[in-house]
């Protein structure tokens, strides 16, 4: 999951804040009142060793081939951080949005987001077979 840092023109600046690629645009909504707030992809910086292994992040569009790319782009970005999704802090911020996000689902009468997902998915199939037997067979 991409890190990106929000500005929400109500609460400010919030500060590292994890989407999957599904949340697509240079909007997603503000962690805080579900507003719209700037996306921005976070400033990562690497602690410790830097493996030779290329470096990926295709939703920026950014590919880094050695230490001496990763290097010159820290220097030209040095707000920029590169976070592990195994670091605590990834997961910290991960467990907080699933949490928020149960929390949100429950509170709209759902058992689970599981449950959620799947009365979806339900809705959709089942507009999706309405709408087929409503529109008129294909021409030949």
């Amino acid at each position: 999951m991409p890190l990106y840092d929000l500005t929400c023109d109500e609460h400010g600046f919030q500060d590292d804040v994890y989407f999957t690629r599904t949340v697509a645009g240079s909007y997603a909504p503000c962690p805080v009142c579900d507003a719209p707030a700037r996306k921005d992809l976070a400033a990562i910086n690497p602690i410790g060793v830097i493996f030779s292994n290329a470096i990926e992040l295709p939703s920026a569009g950014l590919r880094l081939e050695s230490n001496k790319e990763v290097r010159d782009y820290q220097a030209k970005n040095p707000t920029h951080n590169f976070v592990s999704t195994s670091s605590p802090r990834f997961k910290k911020t991960k467990d907080y949005l699933h949490e928020r996000r149960e929390d949100k689902v429950t509170a709209l009468g759902y058992k689970s987001f599981d449950h959620y997902g799947a009365e979806k998915r339900s809705e959709k199939a089942s507009k999706r077979k309405e709408a087929a037997q409503k529109s008129p067979p294909p021409a030949k």
